[in-house]
Order: C-alpha cells, then sequence, then structure tokens
C-alpha cells in the first residue's frame, strides 16, 4: 500500500518530500557533529531552535606605541586597526580599516589604557565592544622610565 501511495505523488511531491528528509537530516548531523544549526533547516530562519549561535565580541586592543618625551609631554596620536563591522544584511561580518586620534596625556605610561565605549567590534544581537589603546612605551638605549620603587 505504501508502494501504490508513492507512486501516486507527482513527481514534484515526491521531489519535495524527498528534499525535506536530505534537510531534515543534515540538521540532525550538524547537531550530533558540535550544535552549529547555522545553515540548516533549524538554523538562524527557526532561530536556532532555542541555540544563540552568535557570540558576543570582545574588546579590540590595539598597541599606541610613545616614546617617553610624549608620555611626558603628552601628545595626540593617530592609531589605526581594523575591527569586525556588520555587513549590509545585519548579520554577516567583514574587515574593516579605520583610525582614531588618542589623547595620550601628560604622565601616562606603560599599560594605561584609553578606552572608546562601544567603537570596537560590531557583533548580531549584542552591543559593540569597546575599543582599547594600550599605550607602549618605546625604550630608548639612553633613557630609562623610573618605576615606582626607583621613585
Amino acid at each position: 500500500m505504501r508502494i501504490i501511495l508513492w507512486r501516486s505523488l507527482s513527481a514534484f511531491m515526491r521531489c519535495t518530500i524527498l528534499s525535506m528528509i536530505s534537510l531534515m537530516v543534515r540538521s540532525v548531523q550538524a547537531l550530533v557533529q558540535g550544535g552549529n544549526l547555522e545553515g540548516t533547516m533549524f538554523g538562524s530562519a527557526y532561530g536556532g531552535a532555542g541555540h544563540n549561535l552568535h557570540v558576543a565580541p570582545e574588546d579590540l586592543v590595539v598597541q599606541c606605541a610613545c616614546t617617553l618625551e610624549e608620555l611626558y609631554m603628552g601628545c595626540v596620536k593617530k592609531v589605526g586597526f581594523e575591527r569586525l563591522a556588520l555587513g549590509l544584511d545585519g548579520k554577516s561580518v567583514r574587515r574593516v580599516k579605520e583610525e582614531v586620534e588618542v589623547e595620550v596625556r601628560p604622565g601616562y605610561g606603560e599599560g594605561d589604557e584609553v578606552r572608546f565605549k562601544e567603537e570596537g567590534n560590531e557583533g548580531f544581537e549584542y552591543p559593540n565592544s569597546d575599543l582599547v589603546i594600550k599605550i607602549k612605551a618605546v625604550s630608548y638605549t639612553h633613557l630609562t622610565l623610573p618605576t615606582n620603587r626607583e621613585v
């Protein structure tokens, strides 16, 4: 009886049923192989079957090299970096080159940070991460920056 019922279906219906079975098999295989449902019938179209596949973007940390004179006197430096930005569809990500001006205040030292809120990497369904500029002192052979113990 099953064979008769299958043969009575149109070629289009049989093709549709086989496609649906194939999609379900691929979805189950993806789930078994690590839980990544993106691109399957249970992926983003159905909310990932309760799974959140998107990860919050990490803070973008960029080094800013400064001479001892710049750290002592203060300066404004341009720092170039690459960050992740959302594409036009609002989900895909692409790398974008950008530049920001950093005010290095007098007295800054090695390891000090300048933080730009929500100016770092972008992520789907999450707020932008922070851009963190980390000060790095360029060392000279004849000049050194005193540590807290030497002052």
